[in-house]
């Protein structure tokens, strides 16, 4: 078994400022974790300590049962993939790959073996003789994760292996770190910015924010079940719609404009104690519908908008309005053109309504329901 554990992780850069706070987590073995974040949350300071490169503050480190606080980085038995690739440009693709080998003073004719049979599942064997510099960005990272598996680790370590190539190239090497990291069974943690690697590439997903946890469970969950606001806002692209309103006996309100909603939702709003008071609804941009496509029940609910700006993505096309004054997306999976100022009838699939609490920020959870109001605005 190579699972990780780490208990009541603390990084402090500056006495009392923490980098990451009481972080727990326990990573099976044999599973892909992804930690995601915006810049400064604490994701790559997280990787960093697991590798030995970070000092912990507070807290315990376990690799594979042992607990790993005060073992060097080079006996940690871990494989890092950088960044910048971090290949040594004087060497040929095949002394990279095999340099961690012989480090650990492995005879050459292993090493030659172990790199071509890397070289071969990566599809590099046609280039182990050539330089870093004759090389593509994609061919270099592969170089990066072939040197990475040839040391056959308990752990792979990735800090954002993906941000130096362009999208085309990103997504390929990303189902090709997918495909291998699978293959090998080898327990993989991940850092990324990118809430779309992210979300392809996790067994589970670890949402960090200012250095907590906010969040930790599979895509699916994480998208179609967010504690939080910020976990709500976080996955998904385009980001989750949000707007502020207040919850009264007819529906939804916000200053002159009005909504009514599900009879079954406001009764449990008001029953929680938010009648009178602000709630953030979030809304996925696919979760908005054109009510002329909807079936009649669903256009109580309806509102109308004039469109702002429609982008047409092939499949689909994102068109902006506003609801209230507030800016909103719809993802519409149509090839209808659309033209700027014309006006369209609009309804929310109260299935996939959000409502977080005013306050606190966390969502309230609610049972939805399809039935109108039994009051109109």
């Amino acid at each position: 078994m190579s699972g990780i554990e780490l208990r009541n992780i603390y990084k402090d850069y500056l006495p009392g400022i923490h980098a990451v706070t009481n972080l727990n987590l326990t990573i099976e073995d044999g599973e892909f974790v992804v930690f995601v974040g915006p810049s400064g949350c604490g994701k790559s300071t997280t990787l960093r300590m697991i590798a030995g490169l970070e000092d912990i503050t507070a807290g315990e480190i376990y690799i594979d049962g042992e607990k790993v606080n005060h073992i060097h980085p080079k006996d940690r038995n871990i494989a890092m993939v950088f960044q910048n690739y971090a290949l040594y440009p004087h060497m040929t693709v095949a002394e990279n790959m095999g340099f961690g080998l012989k480090m650990k003073k492995m005879g050459q004719s292993e090493i030659d073996q172990r790199v071509e049979e890397v070289a071969k599942s990566i599809g590099l064997e046609d280039f182990l003789e050539r330089l870093p510099k004759e090389l593509s960005g994609g061919q270099r990272q592969r170089v990066a994760l072939g040197r990475a598996i040839a040391r056959k680790p308990k752990v792979f370590l990735m800090d954002e292996p993906l941000s130096n190539l362009d999208a085309k190239l990103r997504g390929q090497t990303r189902a090709e770190i997918i495909q291998l990291t699978r293959d090998l069974g080898i327990t993989t943690v991940y850092v990324t910015h990118d809430q779309v690697e992210a979300m392809t590439m996790a067994d589970r997903i670890v949402i960090m924010n200012n250095g907590f946890i906010q969040q930790v469970g599979s895509p699916r969950e994480l998208y179609l079940d967010p504690d939080n606001k910020f976990v709500a806002g976080f996955m998904g692209s385009p980001a989750m719609n949000f707007i502020e309103v207040e919850i009264t006996p007819q529906g939804l309100m916000r200053e002159n404009w009005g909504l009514p909603i599900p009879e079954t939702i406001l009764d449990d709003l008001i029953n929680k104690g938010y009648l009178h008071k602000t709630m953030t609804l979030g809304i996925r941009p696919e979760n908005i519908h054109l009510a002329r496509e909807r079936d009649h029940s669903e256009q109580s609910y309806s509102f109308s908008s004039e469109i702002k700006l429609a982008e047409m993505l092939g499949s689909e096309t994102l068109v902006h309005f506003d609801m209230a004054g507030q800016p909103m997306v719809a993802k519409l999976f149509t090839l209808e053109a659309f033209d700027r100022g014309q006006a369209e009838d609009w309804v929310l699939d109260f299935d996939y309504v959000h409502f977080f609490d005013g306050d606190t920020e966390q969502r309230v959870l609610l049972t939805p329901a399809k039935q109108p109001a039994s009051i109109s605005i």
